[in-house]
């Protein structure tokens, strides 16, 4: 659920590790071993990259993931890290095994890391073929394009988004609250965690092709009335910006704020009533 975030924050690491996997990986590759051996090397790798896969989604689906995120992470995760290159290394010069042998897994290894982009493709496409089958709905690709971007989303953002919503318009919201992302998730919005004070972040949302672009906060003080109304009219100038109808927006506000002045007036009755408000 936070894949945006994570490669915005290792987004400006990620070509010097690049360099360092060509480099210390490269380096390590015996030739003539890889041609001498290439049937047993091959069996090996494809068996580590399936025990590994089989592993880690079992321990996703066993502490509570979806299907789809358990077996696309099991995949993407199934090739080895390059901390196994320093195991082996370690344990070689240490005498714990010959020297064949960590040559031999070296190799393994470094083929394994190599596939790593491969795996994430397949990941990705078996993650979303296990959602469908399992009946979750598949993580929406998280761009801008087309659609509303709501930046911050509480009561004000939740109440843009509910109006959008109600003219069948598409949106997207973003909010860096971890917990209110996926409460906001669970109920049906389409919510994304990201932290929008990153630039690359920004850069993925392809601001430039949004439909509009909506800045709210929110703050527990001021949800009262006058913020509702004013979370109303901002739903009101965004919904006419970008195109929808003005008699259907207007008429779909006001039915919005009627029903929102009988919840509150229900509220205070609920408060004045003696011995309801402690039980609240």
């Amino acid at each position: 659920d936070y894949d945006a975030e994570v490669e915005a924050v290792t987004a400006p690491l990620r070509g010097l590790a690049l360099g360092i996997f060509l480099i210390t990986v490269g380096m390590r590759i015996d030739l003539v071993a890889l041609l001498s051996n290439w049937p047993m090397l091959i069996g090996a790798t494809l068996a580590l990259l399936l025990i590994k896969a089989m592993v880690t989604t079992a321990l996703l689906k066993l502490s509570g993931a979806q299907v789809g995120t358990a077996v696309e992470t099991g995949v993407m995760m199934a090739s080895p890290s390059e901390t196994s290159l320093i195991v082996i290394g370690a344990a070689a010069t240490a005498g714990l095994v010959a020297r064949d042998t960590a040559d031999f897994w070296t190799i393994v290894t470094a083929i394994g890391l190599t596939v790593t982009p491969l795996l994430a493709a397949a990941g990705k496409r078996m993650g979303r073929r296990a959602d469908h089958h399992a009946g979750n709905a598949s993580q929406e690709e998280v761009s801008g394009a087309g659609r509303t971007v709501i930046f911050g989303f509480g009561r004000v953002g939740q109440m843009v988004a509910d109006m959008l919503a109600t003219h069948d318009k598409p949106y997207l919201a973003i909010d860096s609250d971890i917990d209110g992302v996926k409460e906001a998730r669970e109920a049906g919005y389409s919510v994304q965690f990201g932290d929008v004070a990153r630039g690359e972040l920004i850069d993925r949302l392809q601001l430039g092709h949004a439909a509009a672009l909506v800045l709210t906060m929110d703050d527990p003080v001021l949800t009262v009335p006058e913020t509702l109304e004013a979370s109303l009219q901002l739903s009101e100038a965004v919904l006419v910006d970008i195109g929808t109808a003005m008699g259907p927006v207007i008429a779909s506000i006001h039915e919005k704020r009627d029903l929102l002045r009988k919840e509150i007036m229900a509220e205070g009755e609920l408060e004045r009533m003696p011995g309801l408000g402690l039980r609240r």
